[in-house]
């Protein structure tokens, strides 16, 4: 706070703090209700502390305000020696952290028949005050999309909604009778956004691949059948 010309006693005002997008009362930052700011006789400035409270949810960032009024001169309201020309100023918290996105991997034997529900995870390391997405897709690696090995997921959105830390993605997987070695494919992960906008100050994505291991379950089992003959004896 400042003036623009020296006075030869002490300025006094009284400032308090307004709640706009960040919430007072301890939740954001903490209130200053009624608190007497002094400009010393002979000087141009003090200064006003607000208490932001620190916190790890990923957010947008906000802003409160500092109101001043009552303006005294020498304890003395008087309008011909000191008034507000600006009463009001605007204090903006910055987000400063951005949540990484995960995609973990899964393993499950294929079953002989029907599909099975493969479920990845997709996690954040900090919870989010607005829904973060991303897009996920499918890629075969040693299985085969397409229906053959699994069902193709083609630029899926996947939703973590604001204040939860995970969602899942799932993939159909094709039951058969085949021996074979277990097999792989991928899921893929781009285009993180924070409510609706590219936003790496917020939402990046650390881990952009899922393994599907798909684990053999069959087995051939072989044999060798009985024969009955009769022997000849030739002379």
């Amino acid at each position: 706070m400042s003036s623009d010309r020296v006075a030869s006693e002490d300025i006094t005002v009284v400032a308090n703090t307004v709640s706009l997008s960040a919430q007072g009362g301890g939740v954001d930052f903490a209130d200053v209700i009624g608190q007497t700011l002094t400009i010393a006789a002979g000087s141009q400035s003090t200064t006003l502390t607000v208490n932001v409270d620190a916190d790890v949810l990923v957010e947008d960032d906000e802003t409160f305000e500092v109101v001043l009024s009552d303006p005294k001169f020498d304890g003395n309201t008087d309008a011909s020696r000191v008034t507000i020309a600006d009463g009001t100023g605007v204090g903006t918290i910055v987000n400063d952290g951005a949540t990484l996105v995960t995609v973990d991997n899964t393993t499950f034997a294929e079953g002989n028949s029907g599909t099975t529900t493969f479920t990845f995870n997709v996690s954040l390391s900090r919870v989010a005050s607005q829904d973060i997405t991303v897009v996920a897709k499918t890629l075969g690696v040693t299985a085969t999309g397409g229906g053959v090995d699994f069902d193709d997921v083609t630029n899926q959105l996947v939703t973590i909604t604001a204040g939860t830390l995970s969602s899942t993605v799932t993939v159909d997987v094709i039951g058969e009778l085949i021996v074979e070695n277990d097999e792989t494919f991928e899921i893929k992960l781009t285009d993180a956004k924070y409510k609706g906008v590219t936003d790496t100050s917020r939402v990046i994505i650390d881990d952009d691949t899922g393994v599907g291991t798909i684990v053999n379950d069959d087995t051939a089992s072989i044999s060798i059948s009985d024969s009955n003959g009769h022997a000849r004896c030739y002379r």
